[in-house]
């Protein structure tokens, strides 16, 4: 688990892509923190972060030791031991990380969710977010039409869309698909997104 601390009442929870907790990652952890959160980053895949070439290998990792089940269970006992500590608790992951906040999100007791082209949400659109969410997908993904899904998750009074120019991994600075305007753009509409509602 990467912890970054310094006595907030928000705790931003993120949830990684299928390489781990990586370099990247650990810049978004620095970037929550730096705007003025309490972060940490779980190592749901439990061992060292794979390295960007290894993206296959990395996904069958993924889906053979890790899932989307365990994580869901993982996180929510993570929010419910320092929901105590905290006024709001939110979740902001990214590809499968964001699919794993989007299953969260549905079972409570979380305050706001940012997911970042979490492309599985697809196979999972009965889930209902209980809090505000905001979905950031690039405008291609090679595995499915975007805005015909965009369509359907809107349909969900809690969830906002966002979809700037890019694909897969546009706000990853160490992918090939990196869109650099597009990142930034996707970073302000996030802070801006989690600054909604904020309490003192």
């Amino acid at each position: 688990m990467f912890s970054i601390r310094q006595g907030s009442n928000t705790l931003i929870i993120v949830l990684h892509e299928i390489y781990g907790l990586n370099r990247h990652m650990e810049h978004v952890c620095k970037q929550w923190h730096d705007s003025g959160t309490d972060v940490i980053c779980l190592n749901l895949l439990n061992r060292e972060p794979f390295e960007a070439d290894k993206e296959q290998e990395a996904y069958q990792y993924f889906m053979q030791n890790v899932g989307f089940e365990r994580p869901v269970d993982e996180v929510l006992k993570v929010v419910s031991s320092m929901r105590h500590d905290y006024n709001r608790i939110c979740l902001v992951g990214y590809s499968v990380g964001a699919t794993i906040a989007w299953r969260c999100s549905a079972r409570g007791n979380i305050d706001r969710v940012i997911a970042y082209y979490g492309s599985r949400i697809r196979d999972y659109l009965d889930s209902v977010p209980l809090c505000p969410s905001l979905l950031i997908y690039g405008q291609q993904e090679s595995l499915f039409d975007v805005p015909t899904l965009l369509d359907k998750l809107q349909q969900h009074p809690t969830v906002q869309v966002y979809a700037p120019e890019g694909s897969h991994g546009f706000a990853n600075p160490h992918a090939v698909t990196y869109n650099r305007r597009s990142a930034e753009l996707a970073w302000e509409q996030s802070e801006r997104f989690m600054n909604q509602g904020q309490i003192g």
